[in-house]
């Protein structure tokens, strides 16, 4: 979806605000060799806390074990 978003956006002349809730969109150019740092590192920190907060999610969700 976010990809979709960073497609589209500049296309159909969106708010920047629009194509700023697309992940990819701060990642840089990675295909040229150009990397947004901040960006890759708030993408690793969205998904490494990410993935306790859902496995805490999961393991409520059946409660019965």
């Amino acid at each position: 979806m976010t990809f979709l978003i960073d497609l589209l956006a500049p296309a159909l002349r969106l708010p920047d605000w629009v194509h700023g809730l697309a992940l990819t969109a701060h990642m840089g150019q990675p295909m040229v060799g150009s990397w947004d740092i901040g960006g890759i590192v708030a993408c690793l920190v969205l998904a490494i806390g990410g993935l306790p907060l859902g496995g805490l999610g999961m393991s409520r969700r059946d409660g019965g074990r």
